[in-house]
């Protein structure tokens, strides 16, 4: 995510599509390549499920069903405490929705 002079990613992939995106920032478009090139980096993951848009609608739904369980390990309503901790009681991070997994 690009929010001005801020990036932040989360995960190894996300991280690595960060990292060149910086290196095109700082150094151009051709040196972020030929990083990505001498890595070999060139995902190609073996399923569309990574957004909501593309996820079938049935592992949607088995996902948002279980969001409390997956977030908290098992304390439903936790998910209010943790972005509480994360952010301050009542606050909420700008153009996020409470619902972490939601559209």
């Amino acid at each position: 995510m690009t929010d001005g002079k801020y990036i932040t990613a989360a995960g190894v992939s996300a991280g690595l599509d960060m990292a060149f995106t910086l290196a095109g920032r700082i150094a151009g478009d051709a040196v972020a390549q030929a990083v990505q090139l001498a890595h070999e980096y060139d995902p190609q993951p073996p399923y569309r499920a990574g957004s909501p848009e593309r996820a079938p609608r049935e592992v949607l739904a088995a996902v948002r069903s279980r969001k409390d369980f997956i977030l908290t390990r098992g304390r439903p309503g936790a998910t209010d405490e943790l972005l509480d901790k994360a952010t301050g009681p009542g606050l909420r991070i700008a153009g996020t929705h409470p619902d972490p997994v939601a559209p």
